[in-house]
């Protein structure tokens, strides 16, 4: 095996390691980013909820 290709191979390697671990924290940031709009979306249909209430509480 020649010193070339097997600094080729290094190269190959490290890029799979470093591709994998991009897309893993990529990854990882998305699911993060749903769960905060989705606690965002909960927030807002909680605070609908006491609109709501409010209102119908005043005209009551």
């Amino acid at each position: 095996m020649g010193e070339t290709s097997r600094q080729q191979l290094m190269n190959n390697s490290r890029d799979a390691v470093n591709f994998k671990f991009v897309s893993g924290v990529s990854e990882y940031s998305l699911s993060l980013r749903l769960c905060q709009m989705r606690a965002l979306s909960n927030e807002l249909r909680i605070i609908r909820q006491l609109q709501g209430w409010v209102k119908s509480e005043a005209c009551a």
